[in-house]
């Protein structure tokens, strides 16, 4: 809606133009009638107006020296001039001076509606602009990384928040996280009956941010929150949460007001139900301390556990320490670095796609999602650390099994049987463990006993050494050997003698 403000000494004139305004469309509102500039004057900071049709040439204060004086007040305002036939050089000087248009007395319909669609152009992108800086500067003031904006530019989106008039008198700041996403024009609708002054926000991980101006009185904050959980209810959305900071007023008190929208935030995500509204004055504050505590926790079953891979006892004595977080609601830094280091400790990626934390708890809609999302992943972690421990004690076994029998005929079947495997298995598992086919791992054991036996001062012929590592046959064993070694079993006797 483009609203409008008439500035003229004829009262005829006056009340004509806001008939026709009127008649033009639902679109245009004439929000006030002066019959002179000083009148016009008085009234202009607490004027609601986009445009002022100002008359070019009146008594005490002309047209043109109104313009001027009001554009020092309300820099944002548009102006439009009335002039006669005799005062087309006053209208070429306002059109001079920025004025956007002038209107001939007396004024026709189409000429005035074409000036007002004009307007209402111009003033939906200046309020879309006004609008998309205010959002940015929300985000940029109330986001979770806000500590490392430079100084410089925090202050200047506070700046913008402040000129916006939001904390004027009494505000509140709303953070909501949800899952799925909400858009935040729902919600921009729904609170826009709740308040006379609004800022709305998307910021990272499915969270919006909110400032409301409410009234100086409780019962002004109770219907707010009354509102939300109202529309928290009819939402699409499967899970909810809302942290709403107590009453504040001014930049000075902004900080403190993020703070305490985000305590009451990781309150309600903390909440059992799925759908949950905290307020700041009901919240406790959230102890570092007893993270430490809890943490320390971990050393009395489930490390001890994990020592000899007692997966089922482990995930037990973690689930049991899970629920005491959860009583105990620790803030979410804390908890992020704590379940961070833990998982790391266990041998789990600590991030996930592009890098991103995986213990993130502003990724997750609550802290029961969290918390059953870590005990999963510790687990498989846990069952892998216990399968690998297996698989290469399996490894050893067959390793074992070699150099005890390397004399004899070895094959992969009975090596199979020793370990309870099938053939294939094993293979595919040995080669992942040690690079080598057991085949390979044989000859070269078999080689290296050759190699030793052959240093040896012992009288032995090259053929009764091979029959000793495991090849009968001469030839083979010559082809073999030299094939490892690049000398014959001979050779190499007498290279190294």
């Amino acid at each position: 809606m483009v609203r409008i403000a008439i500035v003229d000494d004829e009262e005829k004139i006056r009340l004509g133009l806001a008939r026709l305004i009127e008649r033009i469309g639902e679109a245009f509102r004439v929000t006030g009638v002066f019959a002179g500039g000083t009148e016009f004057m008085d009234a202009l900071e607490r004027l609601e107006a986009d445009l002022a049709i100002v008359d070019v040439k009146m008594p005490v204060l002309d047209g043109l020296e109104l313009i001027e004086r009001a554009r020092a007040v309300r820099p944002d305002l548009y102006f439009a001039v009335l002039s006669g036939f005799d005062e087309f050089e006053y209208a070429r000087r306002a059109l001079r001076n920025g004025v956007l248009d002038y209107l001939l007395k007396p004024v026709g319909e189409k000429e005035l509606r074409d000036l007002l669609v004009r307007v209402g152009e111009l003033v939906s992108r200046s309020r879309q602009r006004r609008l998309s800086a205010l959002e940015d500067s929300l985000a940029l003031a109330v986001g979770s990384d806000r500590e490392a904006v430079p100084t410089h530019l925090r202050e200047r989106a506070l700046a913008t928040l402040d000129r916006s008039g939001l904390f004027d008198g009494c505000a509140v700041l709303m953070l909501l996280q949800t899952h799925p996403a909400v858009s935040k024009d729902v919600l921009e609708s729904r609170l826009k009956r709740e308040g006379n002054g609004l800022a709305v926000a998307s910021l990272a991980e499915n969270m919006i941010a909110a400032v409301i101006r409410i009234g100086d009185n409780e019962s002004s904050f109770d219907r707010l929150c009354a509102a939300m959980e109202e529309w928290m209810e009819q939402t699409a959305a499967d899970d909810v949460r809302v942290g709403v900071s107590s009453a504040f007023s001014g930049t000075a008190q902004f900080p403190a007001a993020c703070r305490g929208a985000e305590t009451a935030l990781q309150h309600a995500w903390y909440a059992p139900q799925r759908r949950a509204l905290c307020k700041e004055m009901a919240a406790r504050p959230l102890e570092k301390n007893d993270a430490v505590q809890l943490f320390f926790l971990l050393e009395r079953e489930f490390w001890p556990s994990v020592e000899i891979l007692d997966v089922s006892r482990a995930i037990q004595a973690l689930r049991a320490w899970t629920v005491e977080i959860g009583r105990r609601r620790i803030p979410w830094k804390t908890l992020s670095a704590g379940f961070e280091t833990i998982y790391a400790m266990l041998g789990g990626k600590t991030a996930g796609a592009n890098d991103e934390p995986v213990w993130d708890p502003r990724r997750y809609p609550g802290w029961s999602a969290y918390a059953e999302h870590f005990l999963a992943r510790a687990q498989e972690v846990l069952h892998k650390r216990r399968d690998e421990r297996q698989e290469s004690r399996v490894v050893e076994k067959i390793k074992s099994f070699i150099h005890r029998h390397y004399q004899t005929e070895i094959k992969l079947s009975r090596l199979a049987e020793e370990v309870f495997l099938s053939p294939s298995y094993l293979s595919k598992l040995f080669h992942a463990e040690t690079g080598q086919t057991i085949t390979d791992y044989l000859i070269s054991y078999r080689i290296e006993r050759a190699k030793a036996l052959l240093l040896e001062n012992n009288g032995l012929k090259t053929y009764e050494i091979g029959e000793k590592v495991g090849y009968p046959d001469p030839a083979y064993f010559n082809k073999i050997f030299k094939k490892i070694v690049g000398l014959t079993p001979k050779e190499y006797r007498e290279r190294v003698r």
